[in-house]
């Protein structure tokens, strides 16, 4: 199950210490994704969005999340960020443009309603990338990707990372995946396509796959599918997560760039994430 915690959060922006053990004082209701300052249209620089801020959430725990694997996931906050849940620290993320996920399984009070606290670092940081050379942007801060929160059984999958080659008319696939728990659970790998319909069920307990007559994604037909992975024992689904991948093969040679096999002229833009007022 997956909850989605945008709404209800509340922001001050300016953060001291005090605020750890209790609630903010002097805080505006606020949505996310969310910037710590709306700008003016022109005519300011960058301090104005320099700060550090507090968000602040009340999460409570339902009976049922006993015994659950509990997964708190940021998608994105800019750019230095401590955790807090109910005055303790539990993880500290240096980047403003990944996102960081905090397991909140051994530490969450079933039952009761539970403070998280973000504490939000949006000063420029030579020792954090995009800083410590000449950028030609602005870097909002802010809690501006969305939040939510996963409920999995203790025995779940955590990644898959599948990888594409092409031999021929044949598309190879081979997939890392990673378990929270190693033991004697079974697991499949299922391919449809966008709208759910079987193309392959894969051999159980395997990983290298060789797969024909699929749509290869290139520039004009951007062919996509849904990879399930799924794990289980003979009384029990797990877990089930589903991966939107493509196939295709890129290279850059010292004539080109080829999607394919095939040479491909390419021209882009650096297309950035901010809007006005509003930031990131």
């Amino acid at each position: 199950e997956r909850i989605y915690l945008n709404d209800g959060w509340r922001f001050n922006n300016c953060f001291k210490e005090e605020m750890l053990n209790g609630l903010l004082k002097d805080y505006k209701e606020v949505r996310i994704p969310h910037s710590v300052i709306e700008t003016p249209y022109n005519y300011f620089d960058e301090s104005i969005y320099q700060m550090v801020s507090a968000y602040q959430f009340t999460l409570f725990a339902d009976l049922s999340w006993s015994n659950k694997s509990l997964l708190l996931t940021f998608e994105g906050v800019g750019h230095q960020s401590e955790v807090y849940l109910n005055g303790k620290l539990l993880k500290t993320h240096n980047c403003g443009y990944t996102a960081f996920t905090v397991d909140l399984s051994n530490d969450l009070i079933i039952g009761k309603d539970n403070i998280i606290l973000v504490k939000v670092d949006s000063n420029e940081n030579l020792n954090l990338p995009p800083f410590g050379n000449v950028i030609d942007y602005m870097t909002y801060g802010g809690i501006y990707r969305e939040v939510y929160l996963d409920i999995k059984e203790k025995a779940h999958i955590k990644d898959v990372f599948p990888k594409v080659s092409l031999k021929e008319n044949v598309v190879i696939l081979d997939c890392e995946v990673t378990f929270s728990i190693n033991n004697n659970l079974k697991y499949r790998q299922e391919l449809c396509d966008l709208n759910d319909n079987l193309i392959y069920r894969f051999d159980e307990m395997k990983l290298h796959h060789e797969i024909e007559n699929v749509l290869l994604w290139d520039i004009d037909n951007p062919n996509l599918y849904n990879l399930k992975t799924i794990l289980y024992d003979e009384n029990k689904v797990y877990d089930i997560r589903v991966d939107r991948i493509g196939f295709r093969t890129v290279e850059f040679s010292k004539d080109g760039f080829y999607l394919n096999g095939k040479r491909v002229i390419i021209r882009g833009l650096n297309r950035h994430q901010a809007y006005p007022y509003v930031g990131y």
